[in-house]
């Protein structure tokens, strides 16, 4: 196989990035690394700006440069080929400031043409540095080298290799590009560009097992697919961080549990695509480790009165409150008590002056009366759901908490008895009762009442249309009808003014986040 040159390679230079202290920084600082920067994710970012759908007609050839050792890999599609370019033209053509609306050239050029107007150190034309060579496809993967260790490599396909050597070099002399298959292979030094070529020769990513079939979940074309070896990139986290567990102070629901990298397992895979209206992001886990929990029912969001407009639901709220004191305690020394039930009969001592060096602890429970974080576990229970139905009279908020606690009893006691302490020091607007199993908070009686009776926010338009096909358990999920909250704040911005909702949702093996426009 030849390889072209760009640059010779430059025996002082760098490991890559991320590495222990000794490897160093994989780029120069400054000027060139910021046009590097520039030149190699253009088109990974305008992809996720453009968010259009990817059409049919698939380019493997990216895939096939991959080393089969890679354990993550995304691609970008900028051919909108199959009627795409209309719909990405529609969904853009909402916004009054889009680039669309100004230039001339394929909505593609547009687009990327304002990307890189105002790039600098040095500038980066589209029409001269760009438009002439970049073909239809870019990717960028990750992989571990012969000697174990991680490296990464952008694949711009090239239409004139001549043109991509003046464009590259002139962003860093120093960067690495071998030509093949009509793409320019780009690393951070000749030598680890040379290297990921020739691994891909032997054996590339489009052999590997489940590479297809794990994309193939991906409903519908993308215009961004991305797919991750859960497994092997923890290893390689692994390596990145010198032996350190990154996990440990994570709660116990993420990864499944997995108390080490070393536990983490599955694949996943993620797509971006847009239509006339939204503009999307999907991902999948498979074969992962088993979740520690199963969610919970999204109904405690559905069922909000139907005039809600923001809402979010959470799993094991609880656990995740206490875990994250038990890290900001060890952080910074912080007294807290054992988790469990709190007997409001035992109140702690309220009133006067906190003694001087007392713990954010203690002053948290001398304020609320809350012994934390066992009192977090007891009022916020299995699950969670905040709730904003708008303003009401002399503009006071409508906010609501909606928990389901293991005791509801000791729920409710723990707290009326919070809401008696924080009013010794200031009226404070909480309305308190129950439904069901729930404990309700809000910050009127109407509208803990409304709350109480619930509603139907999952049937409403807005909401369909921001969340999709909410699945019956989920981890997280969160909805805001963007329509009517951002004109609040917006301020006369006019694209602002476009987003009509935003949705999202995970559950224990999918996630989907959706922005939508009018």
């Amino acid at each position: 196989m030849t390889l072209d040159t760009i640059s010779n390679d430059d025996p002082d230079r760098p490991s890559f990035a991320g590495f222990p202290a000794e490897a160093g920084p994989p780029l120069r600082s400054g000027a060139r690394a910021t046009a590097l920067t520039t030149a190699v994710s253009l088109v990974l970012v305008g992809g996720v700006v453009t968010a259009a759908i990817r059409g049919a007609g698939h380019d493997a050839t990216a895939e096939k440069l991959a080393p089969a050792a890679s354990f993550a890999f995304a691609e970008v599609d900028l051919s909108l080929a199959d009627g795409q370019s209309s719909a990405l033209t529609s969904f853009l053509g909402h916004f009054p400031d889009s680039p669309t609306h100004k230039g001339n050239g394929s909505i593609r050029d547009r687009v990327l043409r304002a990307m890189l107007r105002d790039s600098s150190d040095p500038h980066v034309d589209y029409d001269k540095d760009v438009k002439p060579w970049l073909g239809d496809h870019a990717a960028v993967a990750g992989f571990v080298d012969a000697d174990g260790k991680p490296q990464a490599e952008f694949m711009l396909q090239s239409k004139n290799d001549e043109a991509a050597r003046r464009s590259l070099h002139r962003a860093d002399p120093k960067l690495g590009v071998a030509f093949s298959h009509g793409y320019a292979v780009i690393s951070e030094s000749q030598s680890a560009a040379d290297a990921a070529v020739r691994a891909a020769a032997k054996s590339s990513l489009a052999n590997a097992p489940h590479f297809h079939s794990d994309l193939s979940r991906l409903t519908g074309p993308q215009l961004i697919s991305g797919w991750v070896d859960v497994a092997a990139a923890a290893r390689a986290a692994t390596k990145v961080s010198g032996g350190v567990n990154p996990l440990r102070t994570l709660p116990g629901g993420v990864f499944g549990g997995a108390k080490s990298l070393e536990q983490v397992k599955g694949r996943a895979v993620f797509g971006v695509r847009a239509t006339k209206t939204y503009a999307e992001v999907v991902a999948q886990s498979i074969d992962a480790s088993p979740a520690s929990t199963s969610g919970v029912s999204s109904d405690l969001l559905t069922q909000l009165p139907d005039a809600t407009l923001a809402g979010a639901e959470i799993a094991s709220p609880g656990k995740i409150v206490a875990a994250g004191w038990g890290v900001v305690s060890g952080l910074f020394g912080m007294a807290t008590s054992v988790p469990g039930t709190i007997d409001p009969s035992h109140p702690p001592v309220i009133g006067g002056p906190i003694p001087p060096g007392q713990s954010p602890a203690a002053q948290i429970e001398k304020a609320t009366g809350l012994h934390m974080p066992g009192a977090a576990e007891t009022l916020l229970g299995s699950a969670m759901v905040v709730a904003y139905g708008g303003l009401q009279g002399q503009g006071m908020p409508k906010i609501a908490l909606v928990t389901r606690p293991t005791n509801l009893s000791a729920a409710d006691a723990l707290a009326e008895h919070s809401l008696e302490v924080l009013s010794r020091n200031a009226p404070v607007p909480l309305s308190i009762g129950t439904r069901g199993s729930n404990l309700v908070v809000a910050t009127t009686d109407d509208y803990r009442s409304q709350v109480e009776i619930g509603g139907h926010l999952g049937a409403q338009p807005g909401f369909t249309a921001a969340m999709g096909s909410v699945p019956d358990r989920v981890s997280f999920a969160a909805y805001v009808d963007l329509g009517n909250i951002v004109p609040l704040f917006s301020h006369g911005q006019r694209d602002l003014d476009k987003l009509a909702g935003l949705g999202i949702w995970a559950s224990s093996d999918k996630f989907q986040l959706r922005v939508v426009v009018h």
